[in-house]
C-alpha cells in the first residue's frame, strides 16, 4: 500500500499459496522478483503455517480476577482518578441536599440524586452532555406525567404506565440517556403517586423540575472546580503501565519459558484499553474536544491556551506511539525468531528507562536502540522515546 509503483505480480501468486495443495501438504512458495521481500513474505507464511491450529502452551490464558486488596490498593493510589470521582459525588450529594433544604424544597434529596447522577460521566465533556440530557429528559417526561396523572386517572392505569416506564428505561438507557431520563421521570413520579395518592400531582411536577434543574447546574459546575485536572495528571502514569506490560510482553515471547505469555498478553491488552480512556477523559476535561470521535481529527493538532488543554494535547502523541508499541508487542508472531541476546537486553532495558521517564518524570532516554529483524517496533520506541523528550522540554 505505501509502494509508489505496482507490486511484483509475484506477491500475490505467494499470498494465493497459503491454503494448503491438493494433496493436503503446502503448495511451493513462488519467489517474486524483490528478494527482500520475498524473503519477508516467505518468512510471514511460513509463521501463519506454524501457528495454525496450534493450541495455548496453557490450559488457562485468562489471568484470575484481582482480589478485593488488590483493586482498593490500586484505587487508592496517588495518581488514582477513582478518589476524586468518588469526592465529587460525595460532596454534589451531601451539597445538594443541603441547597434543597435551605431552599425549603419538599423533595430535597431529588437535587442531590440529580447531580450524583450526571457526575457518572467520565470526564467534563460527557457531564455536558449528561446534563442537558438529564434537563430536556426531565422536562419531556413531567410534561407525559402531566399528560398521564393531571385527569385523576384509575390506580391500574396508573400502575400500566409504570410498567412501560420501566421497560422503556432498560431499553433505551444503554443507547441514548436523554430517552432514558424521561422514561425515569415518568417512573419516579408514577410511583410517588402510587405511594402517596393523596399528594397533589403539580407540586410534585414542579418540584421534580426545579430539583433536576438545580441539581444538574451543580453536578456540571463541581466537575469543574473540583480536580478538574485529576485525569490529565494521571495520563503519564497510564502511558507507563503500557510501556511496562508491552515490555513483559517481548520479555515472556523473547525467553525460553513462555507459559505466562498468555497472561501477559492479556494485561497488555487491559493496559490499552485503559490508556484510550484515560486519554480520551483527559481531552474531554480540558475542552480539547467536546466528543471521543473527534480525537483522530482534532487530536494532534488542536491548542488550548488552558494549562490543561495544552499538557493533554501535547502527550497526544506519547500515547499513541505506546499504543503502537503495545499492538506490536501483541501481534509478535509466536515463532518469529528472537533477537540477539544483547540486543534484546538493551532493547528491554530502554524500555524500562522509558516507563521511568514516563512514571517518575525523570528525563528521556538521549536515543532509542536498534532491534535486528524487528525494525516496527524499533521505529516504535523511537517514536515513544522523542514523544517523551519533547513532553520534558
Amino acid at each position: 500500500m505505501e509502494a509508489t509503483g505496482p507490486l511484483d505480480p509475484g506477491w500475490g501468486a505467494a499470498v494465493r499459496a497459503l491454503p494448503p495443495g491438493p494433496d493436503g501438504g503446502a503448495a511451493d512458495l513462488p519467489d517474486p522478483d524483490d528478494a527482500v521481500g520475498a524473503g519477508l513474505l516467505a518468512r510471514a507464511i511460513t509463521d501463519a503455517r506454524r501457528t495454525d491450529g496450534r493450541p495455548s502452551p496453557s490450559g488457562r490464558t485468562v489471568p484470575s480476577w484481582p482480589r478485593a486488596w488488590q483493586q482498593f490498593d490500586a484505587a487508592l493510589r496517588r495518581h488514582s482518578v477513582v478518589l476524586p470521582a468518588a469526592a465529587r459525588i460525595g460532596i454534589a450529594v451531601g451539597v445538594g441536599v443541603g441547597i434543597g433544604q435551605a431552599l425549603g424544597l419538599g423533595h430535597a434529596y431529588w437535587v442531590g440524586l440529580t447531580a450524583a447522577a450526571v457526575l457518572q460521566g467520565s470526564n467534563l465533556a460527557v457531564t455536558r452532555g449528561r446534563m442537558l440530557h438529564r434537563m430536556a429528559g426531565t422536562v419531556v417526561g413531567v410534561g407525559l406525567t402531566f399528560a398521564v396523572l393531571g385527569w385523576g386517572p384509575p390506580v391500574w392505569l396508573v400502575v400500566l404506565v409504570v410498567v412501560a416506564a420501566q421497560f422503556v428505561v432498560d431499553l433505551v438507557i444503554p443507547v441514548h440517556y436523554g430517552l432514558a431520563v424521561t422514561g425515569i421521570t415518568v417512573l419516579a413520579l408514577g410511583l410517588f403517586h402510587l405511594g402517596a395518592p393523596a399528594a397533589d400531582v403539580h407540586s410534585a411536577l414542579v418540584a421534580r423540575l426545579v430539583d433536576t434543574v438545580i441539581g444538574a447546574v451543580l453536578a456540571l459546575v463541581l466537575r469543574r472546580v473540583l480536580w478538574p485536572r485529576a485525569t490529565v495528571t494521571w495520563l503519564p502514569q497510564r502511558q507507563a503501565r503500557v510501556v511496562r506490560a508491552a515490555r513483559d510482553v517481548l520479555a515472556a515471547a523473547w525467553s525460553a519459558d513462555r507459559e505466562r505469555l498468555p497472561q501477559r498478553r492479556h494485561a497488555l491488552q487491559t493496559e490499552l484499553a485503559a490508556l484510550r480512556a484515560v486519554h480520551t477523559d483527559a481531552l474531554g476535561d480540558t475542552g480539547t474536544w467536546g466528543d471521543a470521535g473527534d480525537a483522530d481529527r482534532q487530536g494532534p493538532h488542536r491548542r488550548d491556551p488552558r494549562r490543561g488543554a495544552e499538557r493533554a494535547d501535547t502527550a497526544w502523541p506519547a500515547s499513541a506511539a505506546a499504543e503502537e508499541l503495545g499492538f506490536l508487542a501483541l501481534a509478535l508472531p509466536r515463532d518469529r525468531p528472537p533477537p540477539p541476546p544483547v540486543a534484546a537486553r538493551t532493547f528491554l532495558d530502554h524500555l524500562d528507562e522509558l516507563e521511568a521517564a514516563l512514571s517518575a518524570a525523570r528525563p528521556a532516554p538521549a536515543r532509542s536502540p536498534g532491534l535486528p529483524d524487528h525494525p516496527r517496533t524499533a521505529a516504535a520506541a523511537a517514536a515513544l522515546t522523542a514523544a517523551v523528550g519533547e513532553t520534558r522540554t
